[in-house]
C-alpha cells in the first residue's frame, strides 16, 4: 500500500522537531558539563565535548528544511551513537550502555524516523 502525503498525520513533524530538538540540546548540555567536570574551560569544553550535539543540532535544522536528508541523518547518526558507543565503552556494564543507547540513540533515531514519516512541506 503506497502512503500519500495527505494521510500522514501532520503532527509527525512536529513531534520529531521535538524529539531531535530534546536529543541535540540533552548532547550539549552533556558535553559541556562533561568538559567543564574533566576541568576544561568553557571553550574547550565547548569544542571537545559539546561538537556531537552541535552536529545533532544541525541534522535537526536540515530535518525541518528536508525532512528526507534530515532524517536520514539523524539515523545514521543515531546508529553510529549506537555502535561507537557499544565498541568504546563494550566494558561497561550492560544496564549502563543500555540506558546510554535509550537516552543518547534513541532519540536521534526515532526523530528521524519520525521526520521522514511526516508529510512534506505544502503536501
Amino acid at each position: 500500500m503506497v502512503t500519500t502525503n495527505s494521510s500522514r498525520p501532520k503532527w509527525l513533524r512536529r513531534v520529531g522537531l521535538v524529539v531531535g530538538l530534546v536529543a541535540a540540546g540533552w548532547w550539549v548540555f552533556f558535553g559541556i558539563a562533561s568538559g567543564i567536570g574533566e576541568g576544561l574551560d568553557f571553550v574547550g569544553a565547548l569544542v571537545h565535548t559539546a561538537l556531537p550535539g552541535l552536529i545533532f543540532l544541525a541534522s535537526v535544522a536540515v530535518a525541518w528544511r528536508w525532512e528526507p536528508i534530515g532524517g536520514v541523518f539523524l539515523i545514521v547518526e543515531g546508529l553510529f551513537v549506537s555502535v561507537a558507543y557499544s565498541i568504546v565503552f563494550g566494558h561497561c556494564p550492560l544496564m549502563t550502555i543500555v540506558l546510554v543507547l535509550l537516552t543518547m540513540s534513541l532519540p536521534l533515531l526515532a526523530s528521524g524516523v519520525l521526520f521522514l514519516l511526516s508529510p512534506r512541506k505544502g503536501g
